[in-house]
């Protein structure tokens, strides 16, 4: 359950397994990054895609019954209403809006989010101290990359790992997501 429609995509050779050319139209929300537990029960995730009027993707979170059966949206993590401003201004051509977000629950209890904003591969974060009904406004990671994979470490620390655009890299934070080692 979204607030409004999300933007259908006409889909032109699609090799389903239901069968070339079965499915016309998909809608444009997809899940993507891993499943959090809720303070309150149930669960919670991250989604991005496009509703029905927004131009570049949005990323979101999701919470669901504690079967984990009916998912409803919560929040908007980032979208291009606040984030449009984070992006590489060369990249205008490519933007594309906040995507692929990776979310987890920090030691202290916030949440903490990662996303990549479109073509310049720039990382941006943002944080939630409400268990995902509020964000801060995203601000840049000072790095870039793709399809960021993030774990809190037993020790305290958080480690992020990207793709492209230079070699698979990971990087350390001792802060929460607030500063980020060089990449290994």
């Amino acid at each position: 359950h979204v607030p409004q429609p999300a933007r259908k995509q006409q889909q032109v050779d699609n090799r389903h397994s239901l069968g070339v050319g079965t499915v016309k139209e998909t809608a444009g929300m997809v899940f993507c990054g891993t499943i959090t537990a809720a303070r309150d029960g149930g669960w919670l995730t991250t989604m991005y895609g496009n509703f029905a009027d927004d131009k570049f993707y949005r990323t979101i979170v999701v919470k669901s019954d504690p079967a984990g059966k009916d998912w409803t949206y919560l929040s908007t993590i980032a979208s291009d209403a606040n984030a449009g401003g984070i992006s590489d201004p060369a990249d205008a051509r490519t933007y594309e809006g906040p995507c692929e977000p990776r979310m987890i629950r920090l030691g202290d209890g916030r949440l903490l989010a990662v996303m990549r904003l479109g073509g310049s591969n720039l990382m941006c974060k943002s944080w939630s101290e409400d268990d995902g009904r509020t964000w801060s406004p995203p601000v840049s990671m000072g790095f870039r990359g793709v399809k960021p994979a993030l774990t809190a470490m037993q020790n305290g620390l958080v480690a992020c790992a990207t793709g492209r655009p230079d070699a698979i890299a990971i990087r350390f934070s001792a802060d929460g997501g607030n500063s980020w080692s060089e990449r290994t």
